[in-house]
């Protein structure tokens, strides 16, 4: 066997004995497991029984034409059968219902994870949309019906007993033919390992494309840039077709292999029963014991053959769980809720992934609760920069950035994030009520608490102009909202929010004279004492700071109390 393979089992036995994200779902569901292997065992006894019917019949009840015995027989064969199918719906549903269980647990911590991701920047939104689509492999390998193969499997050395009780030497048959197939699995397996791994990689590049391509139709659908994405789709397409083409013709080589074997097993059964003079019950009897016997390593051939994607997929899901653990590893567990919210950066520098230019350096200021922080500096500066390393979610290579006196990655994540109410330059709005997309819930809604976080930021204005006012309908991303309106909107869901520390990326931008001067009013009086930073091009929202700093290359230029630093910044450009 491989080193990659035996590495990859031995990785998965390891994790199997550790809180893993994947094992410990079905380590819960042992119990049901148990059961279901205790109702294959029954099942696979009825089998046993029921095949040896044709046995007795044929060798003692038609020789002597033993009527009421043959009635007897077919009476308890039929009880047998009525048993048989019981115990296959129990272990049904029993297996059902421990990979739905399964099946529902991953999906909620595949969510979080995606979601809760600590730097979403190190993958594009498409890639992590085919993780979702790699899930649903994984899901499909792991139903019932391949954790019913395996089950199955060990009962095969009942059959295989039984044939060597009969039969004696007929018992080769089927030993070979079970051999036969483990080859051709093993064999379709490492033929489809490359071919499974180049069709996921392609395939996620094409799903990429059409995330970006969703996410621009108003400017593909306006632009001639439509050509050349299409021409990008196509290639995907192509290179997709042929992947699958190969895939396809390897899983369908060791089907029809599996099929030959099978039939192979039959006529060399009853072939060698004849030269061996086998009793006609008997030969009936092994023939469909064989047959019992080789299924389960049939249905294991179909499984490998498709192993080697859900391979691919488990790695993929596997490397976004552990990237995740690591990050859980180094984060904190300390509570914010006791600490008086200063914020203090001290020597803090940081890039992006894949980028060696450093988007903050050696950045250090301090603020006390209640301060207002306008964050100056031109396009790329890193200003946006700072606000994500104040969230946790750009890695901090050196320096600190403390909260309350504690560096935030000692502090809960989730905890420490709840104290913030962020809105960066992106406004999203999701299909839905606008009271839905301000309290991101579905109700029911505080309809006070809604009106006065309208109210601070100019947004009751927009909600007044419609019929339906807060359950107003808006289509996915708010395409029937104007670029203002969805900047509002994302405001007020902002400070919609219980929060101690607001985050504004470029707060009036795309915002008309007016609306600005409406949303910097609402803001100046409805912050309280609460702090405040925000990013900003425009000379209006400086008036909201108590202090600025001034971000160069992602240097601090200037930092202190506003008077002070814009009097410096006109003396250096008396212009």
């Amino acid at each position: 066997m491989p080193n990659t393979t035996i590495a990859l089992l031995d990785k998965w036995r390891g994790a199997y004995r550790e809180d893993h994200w994947f094992w410990s779902e079905f380590k819960n569901q042992v119990p049901l497991y148990k059961w279901a292997a205790l109702a294959a065992l029954l099942a696979n006894i009825f089998a046993f029984v029921v095949s040896l019917f044709a046995m007795v019949v044929y060798d003692r009840v038609l020789p002597n034409q033993a009527i009421e015995s043959l009635a007897s027989l077919s009476i308890g064969a039929i009880i047998f059968l009525i048993l048989d199918y019981i115990t296959r719906q129990v272990r049904s549903t029993l297996l059902d219902t421990a990979s739905i269980k399964i099946d529902e647990a991953l999906n909620a911590k595949l969510f979080s994870e995606i979601i809760l991701a600590d730097n979403p920047q190190k993958t594009s939104s498409g890639s992590t949309a085919s993780i979702v689509k790699e899930f649903d492999t994984l899901k499909e390998f792991i139903a019932a019906a391949t954790i019913t193969t395996f089950i199955d499997v060990p009962f095969a050395l009942l059959f295989l007993a039984a044939i060597w009780l009969i039969s004696g030497t007929l018992i080769l048959v089927p030993l070979i033919s079970i051999f036969a197939l483990c080859v051709i699995g093993y064999v379709a397996f490492r033929r489809s390992e490359d071919a499974s791994a180049n069709m996921m990689k392609i395939g996620r590049t094409k799903h990429g494309l059409l995330i970006e391509c969703l996410n621009a139709r108003e400017f593909l659908a306006n632009s001639a840039a439509h050509s050349f994405f299409k021409a990008r789709w196509q290639q995907s397409t192509d290179l997709q077709a042929s992947a699958g083409l190969e895939s396809k013709e390897i899983s369908n080589q060791a089907t029809n292999l599996v099929n030959f074997v099978s039939q192979l097993n039959q006529i060399a059964t009853v072939s060698l029963g004849v030269i061996f003079n086998s009793m006609v019950g008997s030969l009936v009897a092994v023939t469909l014991l064989g047959g019992r016997a080789i299924a389960p390593f049939s249905q294991v051939v179909n499984l490998l053959s498709r192993f080697s994607q859900a391979k691919q997929s488990f790695l993929a899901l596997d490397q976004l769980f552990t990237e995740s653990y690591k990050s859980k590893k180094k984060s904190g567990i300390l509570s914010p809720n006791s600490l008086n919210g200063s914020i203090e950066f001290i020597n803090v520098s940081a890039h992006y992934p894949n980028s060696e230019v450093k988007c903050l350096n050696n950045i250090s200021f301090r603020l006390q609760p209640g301060d207002r922080l306008g964050i100056l500096g031109r396009t790329g500066s890193g200003k946006t920069s700072l606000l994500r390393a104040l969230m946790g979610q750009l890695e901090i290579e050196d320096g600190k950035i403390l909260f309350g006196g504690v560096d935030i990655r000692e502090l809960e994540p989730v905890e420490y994030r709840a104290a913030f109410a962020v809105v960066f330059q992106e406004n999203y709005v999701f299909k839905g009520s606008l009271a839905s997309n301000i309290a991101m819930s579905d109700g029911p809604f505080d309809a006070q608490k809604l009106q006065a976080a309208a109210e601070r930021t100019g947004f009751a204005k927009v909600i007044q102009g419609l019929s339906n006012g807060f359950m107003a309908e808006t289509s996915e991303r708010g395409e029937t909202l104007s670029g203002g309106q969805r900047r509002l909107l994302a405001l007020t869901r902002a400070v919609y929010q219980d929060f101690t520390h607001l985050l504004l990326d470029e707060p009036s931008s795309g915002l008309d004279a007016i609306t600005e001067r409406d949303l910097l009013q609402a803001l100046a009086s409805g912050l309280g004492g609460k702090t405040l930073l925000f990013t900003t091009h425009r000379p209006a929202p400086i008036g909201l700071a108590s202090k600025l700093i001034v971000i160069e290359a992602g240097m601090v230029q200037n930092f202190g109390d506003r008077d002070a630093v814009l009097q410096a910044l006109r003396a250096d450009n008396p212009a």
